[in-house]
Parts: C-alpha cells; sequence; structure tokens
C-alpha cells in the first residue's frame, strides 16, 4: 500500500489518519486482504501500552 500525503490542512493530525485507515480497509475489501488495522489490533497495543506504563510505575 502507498500512502499518499495530504497537503496542509485547517484539519487535526487525526483526520489524515483516518483517512489512510479507510483507504488501507478499501483496498482490504477490494483485494481480500486484512492488511489494516482492525479493532483487535488495536486493544492488544491499548493493552502493551498499558503494561508498559505499569512496569516503568514499578521501577520509578
Amino acid at each position: 500500500m502507498v500512502y499518499r500525503t495530504f497537503a496542509d490542512t485547517h484539519l487535526s493530525a487525526s483526520a489524515p489518519e483516518l483517512a489512510y485507515l479507510y483507504g488501507a480497509y478499501a483496498h482490504d475489501r477490494q483485494h481480500g486482504t486484512a492488511e489494516a488495522s482492525s479493532f483487535t489490533d488495536g486493544l492488544r497495543l491499548h493493552r502493551l501500552f498499558d503494561q508498559l506504563a505499569q512496569t516503568s510505575g514499578d521501577f520509578f
């Protein structure tokens, strides 16, 4: 998948990120792939961040 950059806009940084996600999802639908991040991927990442925060708090 090729990421295209957006021109500077008045939109927040999350708008282009969402556009990339929708583009990746559309690509997956067209090609029968599963490369776009899923809710499960996000949940796994948040759990990892929580574990890192908890572990770092134990040492500091």
